[in-house]
């Protein structure tokens, strides 16, 4: 048997000319899409092309005829238009047929939730860093609407008091001191509107920073909640609240760190040579690892004191 209208050898019409009386389509849709790519599905703004994908092959009119046995969506945004390329593969009466379908979808321009925000300038929280470098690689850039620099530091805007909180609570976590307050804006739907204040201030020191803690100098190993430290003279490491750090005497950066050699030992005490300066330093103790020549560590603790560190 031959197709009646392109003489193909088929059972009655062919496959080919079946999908030209009767084209796979897509179904009239409209979406909702903001300049910057976001697009409105089902109460909420997307930026997600699955969710795009599953929109169209839900929309996808086939004949009654056709079976599938393989869809991909390829959908793409750009410029305020959203296009897409359908790769199908399936079969008419038993005679398998592959297309590609390229199709653009009507948008409506309007402004995402984030986008209006943004440009009213609005925002539920201020995260209030101090002390701080790079503050702004901090936060995502998403939910900035402001920066004011100010004494100190910086007050970074940000559109979602949640996500705020999210950032302090993090940074406490890392060791920071975070404090949280709220001030009334005004009044919504019968509801007071309250915006968030979260002080972030980092601590003095940094992590291989030495201290005075009890008479002790302890270098800081790791900050957090808790603070993992090391006596510099026993070796021994010590596990200390972070507020309990707080206002501890910072006798030396990591910086101040510097590289020596070990150019004798003694029964109870050990020589080192300052390959900076050259200058040699008596060292009391006994340091049964070392062995002369092997390159160390030293910390100047003031008037010619220094410890390995």
């Amino acid at each position: 048997m031959f197709c009646p209208r392109c003489g193909k050898k088929s059972h009655g019409i062919c496959v080919n000319c079946f999908l030209e009386q009767n084209p796979i389509k897509l179904r009239k849709i409209e979406i909702p899409l903001c300049s910057c790519g976001a697009y409105y599905h089902k109460g909420q703004w997307n930026t997600d092309l699955k969710v795009l994908r599953d929109i169209i092959k839900r929309n996808l009119i086939l004949p009654s005829e056709i079976s599938l046995d393989n869809i991909k969506v390829i959908p793409e945004i750009e410029k305020g238009d959203i296009s897409a390329r359908i790769h199908l593969s399936g079969r008419y009466k038993g005679e398998e047929f592959s297309q590609e379908i390229e199709t653009k979808i009507k948008t409506e321009s309007v402004k995402c939730q984030r986008c209006s925000r943004l440009s009213g300038d609005y925002y539920e929280a201020v995260l209030q860093f101090r002390g701080t470098s790079d503050s702004k690689r901090l936060v995502d850039k998403e939910f900035i609407s402001g920066i004011k620099r100010v004494q100190g530091g910086i007050d970074i805007n940000v559109t979602s008091s949640r996500y705020a909180r999210q950032i302090g609570l993090r940074l406490r976590r890392k060791g920071f001191f975070v404090k949280e307050s709220a001030k009334l804006i005004g009044r919504r739907d019968g509801k007071d509107i309250y915006r968030v204040y979260i002080s972030i201030k980092s601590p003095r020191f940094e992590v291989g920073d030495f201290l005075e803690y009890r008479r002790k100098i302890v270098q800081v190993l790791e900050i957090g909640k808790i603070v993992m430290c090391k006596d510099i003279l026993n070796r021994k490491k010590l596990s200390l609240p972070l507020p309990v750090l707080k206002n501890a005497k910072i006798i030396a950066r990591r910086s101040n760190v510097r590289k020596a050699i070990v150019s004798a030992i003694r029964p109870n005490e050990i020589q080192v040579l300052d390959i900076e300066t050259g200058n040699t330093y008596e060292i009391p103790g006994i340091f049964e690892n070392l062995k002369q020549g092997v390159d160390v560590r030293i910390l100047k603790l003031g008037r010619g004191k220094v410890s390995i560190v």
